[in-house]
């Protein structure tokens, strides 16, 4: 499992960050939001963030359903994190 911090929209016009912990064996995709992106520059979210940050919407697999979490972080970055693998699982060809 692996934490982000991921922007939660409380209210038609109201954001807020909280901590969200996402298992990557169940992420689908990931793709850069640059809804968001206007939003942090038009001052829509919340003062803590710094008008650099970019921001990923992560997909992941719920059984037969998907969801969908906003987080903070570039694509390549969050793709990183979710792609790096205790040297102990790695498959070995035989």
């Amino acid at each position: 499992m692996i934490r982000f911090i991921e922007i939660v929209r409380s209210a038609p016009r109201e954001f807020s960050l909280r901590e969200v912990w996402i298992n990557e064996n169940f992420v689908v995709k990931i793709e850069e939001s640059m809804q968001y992106r206007e939003l942090l520059k038009e001052g829509k979210l919340p003062l803590e963030l710094d008008t650099n940050h970019r921001f990923s919407t992560v997909t992941i697999s719920e059984g037969g359903a998907s969801a969908s979490h906003i987080v903070v972080g570039d694509v390549r970055v969050v793709a990183s994190k979710l792609s790096r693998r205790d040297s102990s699982q790695t498959l070995l060809k035989g």
